[in-house]
């Protein structure tokens, strides 16, 4: 007899595995009909919460909208999966219908608690939060509207709630959610400062984020800052970028900021730009014997339009003299590299250094430049002055340092006076 029963044995566990395995093969086949025949999904797994509620919509949708039957839609799709956030927003929409806005709302409130992903529900939640003036309720709101959202939706959300993210009032309870390092902001920060109608605000959220501990990053700075400059708000630019600097650094700014490469380099404006550029290397080294920092630009020997290192600068109209200290280590180019100083939004040259080639020891070098009263942002670059392709190509090293931009007291030539 125990020799009849083992195999009976296995024959009854291949029929229990069949039978299971049929059974999860009708609840994923449920699952994949659940929205598009809910009826037939219901008759292979007649609890499953999906499909009932996929039959609400049709049901709110009729003219006029079967409200009984949505609710036992959502009903019995709420037996099914008691934390069913969808289920208690459909009920929430069935009740606004009937309308009784407090039922509604006391299932839209619970939704909100249970279904950070909700959009419908937190959005409901927000709209409270602002019609009772509670800032900072709002903020936690916009907290976790954004992070119940898969970052693909990010700009859906930023498009609706946009034109409170600005409010004078969210200011800085928004900020002390955004010092929290929420994973949204590096995102939002630089999508606020890109495209907000209300830049006031912006310039607003932003300094008031600045002091706090977690104060607005480079990349958030710079968003910012490239708005400012291409609006023609140099100033405000400006003094958003002072604000940025170490406490320390405000009493040694200089006409030209970090001229001797003493401290990293921000990549901002009013501070250097290095662009990255295919056949150049740039960089910032020691110099030999404690001489400080020294800026080194190796070429490799191919063509390149080079023009990628930059500094804006804000110097009042009159008479200035920029110097600094030059060498070149086997530059070979028909042009020779310069320092080019404009209007920042005219490329005409108001002066130019005199082309570094070819061997020589290290040098000082100056050169006087007038700024116009027209001109009320300028940018200093360095680059190679090439006319044609063919004098792009360039080799070897030019280095620089101890760079400085000085006022002349004599103020205009009388010709250039206005």
């Amino acid at each position: 007899m125990t020799g009849r029963s083992a195999p009976a044995k296995r024959w009854l566990l291949a029929i229990a595995g069949l039978v299971v395995a049929v059974r999860i093969l009708g609840l994923a086949a449920a699952d994949q009909l659940a929205a598009s025949d809910p009826a037939w999904a219901l008759s292979l797994d007649a609890g499953h919460a999906g499909a009932r509620l996929a039959q609400v919509a049709p049901a709110l949708a009729a003219t006029p909208p079967a409200l009984g039957a949505a609710a036992a839609a959502a009903t019995a799709a709420l037996r099914q999966e008691p934390a069913a956030g969808a289920a208690l927003r459909d009920l929430a929409q069935v009740a606004e219908l009937h309308g009784d806005a407090q039922q509604a709302g006391h299932l839209l409130a619970a939704v909100a608690d249970i279904a950070p992903h909700d959009l419908y529900a937190q959005g409901w939640a927000l709209q409270r939060a602002l019609q009772a003036a509670d800032w900072p309720r709002a903020a936690r709101q916009v907290d976790v509207m954004f992070r119940g959202q898969d970052p693909a939706r990010w700009g859906d959300i930023a498009a609706a709630v946009g034109p409170i993210l600005t409010a004078p009032r969210l200011a800085r309870p928004l900020a002390d959610i955004l010092v929290g390092a929420p994973a949204w902001r590096p995102w939002l920060l630089p999508q606020l400062a890109r495209s907000s109608p209300d830049l006031d605000g912006v310039l607003a959220l932003y300094a008031t984020l600045q002091a706090t501990p977690a104060p607005p990053s480079v990349l958030e700075l710079r968003a910012l800052l490239a708005r400012l400059l291409a609006e023609g708000r140099a100033d405000a630019a400006y003094l958003v970028w002072l604000q940025s600097l170490p406490p320390g650094r405000l009493t040694d700014l200089g006409l030209l900021y970090n001229g001797n490469f003493q401290w990293p380099v921000s990549n901002l404006p009013f501070d250097w730009t290095f662009e990255p550029v295919a056949g150049a290397l740039v960089a910032v080294r020691d110099g030999p014997q404690d001489a400080g920092p020294e800026l080194a630009v190796t070429f490799l020997g191919n063509r390149v339009a080079f023009h990628h290192i930059s500094h804006v600068l804000v110097l009042p109209p009159g008479r200035y003299a920029f110097s600094g200290r030059q060498q070149a280590q086997a530059l070979r180019s028909e042009r020779g590299l310069i320092w080019r100083l404009t209007c920042r939004n005219d490329p005409t040259p108001l002066a130019d250094t005199p082309p570094l080639m070819g061997d020589s020891p290290w040098q000082d070098f100056a050169v006087e430049v007038t700024v116009p009263e027209t001109c009320a942002m300028q940018m200093l670059q360095l680059l190679l002055p090439a006319r044609v392709v063919l004098e792009e190509e360039i080799s070897g090293t030019a280095l620089y340092s101890g760079l400085a931009l000085r006022r002349d007291e004599r103020g205009f030539p009388a010709t250039d006076r206005r």
